[in-house]
């Protein structure tokens, strides 16, 4: 559906610096899951099934330092909730992951 670079930080690597947090990343969104790697044709390091993924949103400018960040939120097996966050290089690009995201995760609401 989408692919690129972004940069991720997963909830628990959330620190007083949020900049050293945030480690670039290729994203790969499928009908199936958000997968990421550290290279575009790279091995896989982590994903997140889409049927898993409960909202998408973006984050409010000051949190991080950072202005264009999204978060991810998933629900995994047991119920625990889990928050990644995505930081994208532009405004449209931040507009065009959460459309995709959005209509990929329909569904799931």
């Amino acid at each position: 559906i989408k692919e690129g670079p972004l940069h991720t930080c997963p909830e628990g690597r959330v620190t007083l610096l949020p900049r050293f947090a945030f480690k670039k990343r290729h994203f790969r969104l499928s009908t199936q899951a958000l997968a990421y790697a550290k290279v575009p044709q790279g091995q896989v390091l982590g994903s997140i099934p889409v049927e898993q993924i409960r909202a998408v949103e973006q984050v409010d400018k000051g949190t991080f330092q950072h202005p264009r960040v999204l978060q991810v939120v998933a629900q995994d097996g047991t119920g625990q909730l889990h928050t990644t966050y995505l930081q994208c290089k532009s405004a449209p690009e931040l507009w065009q992951w959460l459309w995709a995201l959005r209509r990929a995760t329909s569904a799931n609401r």
